[in-house]
């Protein structure tokens, strides 16, 4: 075997042309980059939630369209809260969810539940914050995000909810992102 000529004929970066490294030929994870981000917001102030009740936020949702980004790809959707994904894929969720009130609290959880047989919730994700009273209507906020494995787009979705030890208002905003949630697509399941 001579050496020398298979050196010589050996593929390397150098000798590929730019014309021929296409998406295709390379790993797709990686030539492809985030193939589906999206993010949805509540569009109004004074969602009033009751104490020591569980609530799913069912309405006032939009997918924010306020600054020049929208969404790449196919985008999730979004029912009377549900939200359902484009395609199978692992995604980062992540949610803020903005809260005034009147008075202190002790605690407010923000939550994000997901179901894979679309029916049973569970909490996958959960934040706490709490309001020590400034001024009347004073603002706080609390995140939380998980990791979701969707190997079925019928079967796989998420839904908001939120419970707490006082009374308060979910806060939104029609013109900018305050209680949002995030779904970034990061690979193949």
């Amino acid at each position: 075997v001579n050496t020398d000529q298979l050196a010589a004929n050996a593929v390397t970066t150098a000798k590929i042309t730019d014309a021929n490294v296409t998406s295709a030929k390379m790993f797709s994870g990686f030539a492809n980059g985030i193939t589906m981000a999206d993010q949805w917001m509540i569009n109004s102030s004074g969602l009033s939630i009751s104490a020591d009740t569980e609530v799913f936020l069912t309405s006032n949702w939009k997918r924010n369209s306020v600054s020049s980004f929208n969404y790449i790809g196919s985008g999730v959707s979004e029912s009377s809260g549900v939200f359902s994904f484009p395609q199978t894929g692992i995604y980062l969720v992540q949610l803020i969810m903005v809260i005034a009130r009147g008075g202190s609290t002790r605690y407010f959880e923000a939550r994000l539940n997901t179901t894979i047989n679309n029916s049973t919730y569970v909490n996958a994700g959960q934040g706490t914050g709490h309001i020590n009273q400034v001024t009347s209507g004073t603002l706080t906020n609390a995140s939380a995000q998980a990791l979701v494995d969707v190997t079925d787009t019928s079967n796989v979705k998420v839904k908001i909810s939120t419970i707490g030890d006082e009374s308060y208002d979910v806060i939104g905003n029609d013109n900018y992102p305050r209680t949002n949630v995030l779904f970034l697509r990061l690979g193949d399941t």
